[in-house]
């Protein structure tokens, strides 16, 4: 067991508390809701949520929504959809008929674009109140509970060059540092490492600089060999030494490291990628989601015990406590990685989406 690190200059620090409690789903029930006490005062009815399927699904149930069930008597639903959420919850809207109460760990990107489309429900100011008990303030936005956090860090494979990056600037230091590289095919990402790379500071990134930022990519753009789009992708072309270094997707390059491969790994500007529980605009059941989202976030062992199995990142920092302190140190969450990463302003990509994909498409196909 490891006793959490509380976060520094940018998460607040919280303190430990209860366990979630049927009353204060019963005192969140409200109209408009099809979920009912039962006989046994437990509340029953039925949460359907947009969910990955396969081994994430299966570990949320386990971990996560199965304690929720137990304690309040609703039923919690997944319908896979990975890759498709914002879609069906785009086809669902107009065809008036919304089928999805909840949207489990959407990525940033999808997630923030829901919210600026009208598909995600904006978060009602007491369930705001009783998450911060759990969970620290900046992990919550507008419209929903930041979960299954990835990050993207600077990679290296320690046996293919003689000196490693081990940050944004290096890794465009194509004299001190050769070699060639993988970057993801996600142009937000991408164009956020670039201007870290150019020495924008943070605070002053957004509204972003497109053309800095693809400028700074255009220097380095002949050693780019792959523009990787996958998980699984990532991970081959760095076990078969297609490339010296990538910004690589964290828990993949782990797991690549955990393999065999000489990869040397540094937090040093990664970029925070916080997926997002939301419940949908429109739900047919938004409190009984609402307090699904806060029995997660009042839940750290299950928390523990899911990122256990994931690799992915958590929300409420007691999850530290109940975990290896090798897996903790790994997550995007652990303070020591979270202090030195960038968290990206979605909400700004949300918006300028369009003309960032536009300007991507010709970037790499040019």
């Amino acid at each position: 067991m490891v006793t959490a690190q509380r976060r520094g200059r940018r998460f607040a620090q919280i303190t430990a508390v209860g366990a979630f409690t049927v009353a204060l789903l019963a005192g969140c029930a409200g109209g408009g809701s099809d979920t009912k006490p039962t006989e046994d005062g437990k509340l029953g009815g039925n949460v359907i949520v947009g969910g990955w399927g396969g081994r994430f699904t299966e570990s949320t149930t386990k971990f996560l929504t199965d304690p929720f069930t137990k304690e309040t008597g609703v039923t919690v639903q997944f319908v896979d959809a990975p890759g498709e959420q914002v879609a069906r919850l785009a086809a669902m809207t107009k065809a008036g008929k919304i089928e999805w109460d909840a949207v489990d760990s959407l990525d940033p990107s999808n997630a923030f674009s829901a919210y600026v489309g009208g598909y995600a429900a904006k978060m009602p100011d007491d369930v705001r109140k009783r998450l911060e008990e759990y969970v620290p303030a900046e992990q919550l936005t507008d419209f929903g509970m930041t979960y299954s956090a990835n990050a993207f860090i600077t990679g290296c494979n320690t046996s293919m060059v003689k000196a490693c990056p081990t940050n944004p600037a290096e890794f465009f230091d194509l004299k001190n540092f050769p070699g060639d590289r993988a970057i993801i095919d996600r142009p937000f990402i991408a164009l956020t490492y670039a201007l870290e790379a150019d020495g924008v500071k943070p605070d002053e990134m957004f509204p972003m600089d497109l053309d800095r930022a693809f400028a700074k990519l255009e220097t380095i753009k002949d050693s780019v060999k792959v523009w990787y789009s996958a998980g699984d992708q990532m991970e081959q072309i760095v076990r078969d030494e297609q490339v010296a270094m990538g910004l690589l997707w964290s828990g993949r390059a782990y797991n690549v490291q955990d393999q065999g491969t000489d990869l040397q790994i540094s937090w040093d500007g990664g970029i925070y990628e916080p997926g997002q529980w939301f419940v949908v605009e429109g739900a047919k059941n938004p409190d009984a989601a609402w307090a699904l989202i806060e029995s997660i976030a009042a839940n750290p062992k299950g928390q523990a015990e899911w990122a256990t199995a994931m690799s992915y990142g958590i929300s409420n920092p007691e999850a530290f406590d109940y975990m290896d302190e090798k897996i903790a140190s790994r997550l995007p969450d652990w303070p020591a990685n979270f202090e030195t990463s960038i968290v990206p302003d979605f909400t700004w990509y949300a918006e300028n989406r369009e003309e960032i994909e536009k300007r991507w498409t010709e970037f790499v196909s040019g």
